[in-house]
């Protein structure tokens, strides 16, 4: 080969070495970007986690409040109910109370 054809060579070799080279420097960053993409997805699905941990403990006390307020408004009834039934027997028969003693 020629010294003009070893010349070629060379400049083609250290050409496809620097074209690698930078591959290998894209591919490292490629990489870095995904370690760090799956780093965040990380942490958004940890975020996510706790705040739906937060919600579902949120909707408790909530179910609780609720439960809590249907029993109160039950027992008011209740009451309600019993004062009614009272007030109508005294009011069909005024004079018993007079008559038991």
């Amino acid at each position: 080969m020629t010294d003009r054809g070893k010349s070629k060579a060379c400049a083609s070799c250290r050409l496809s070495q620097n074209i690698i080279k930078s591959l290998k420097q894209r591919l490292e960053k490629v990489e870095e970007i995904q370690k760090l993409l799956f780093e965040q997805q990380g942490n958004e699905i940890k975020n996510l986690k706790q705040n739906i941990l937060q919600l579902k403990s949120e909707h408790n006390i909530c179910l609780k409040q609720k439960d809590d307020k249907i029993s109160s408004l039950e027992n008011a009834l209740k009451n309600v109910i019993n004062f009614y039934f009272l007030f109508k027997i005294h009011e069909e028969a005024p004079n018993c109370r007079n008559e038991t003693f």
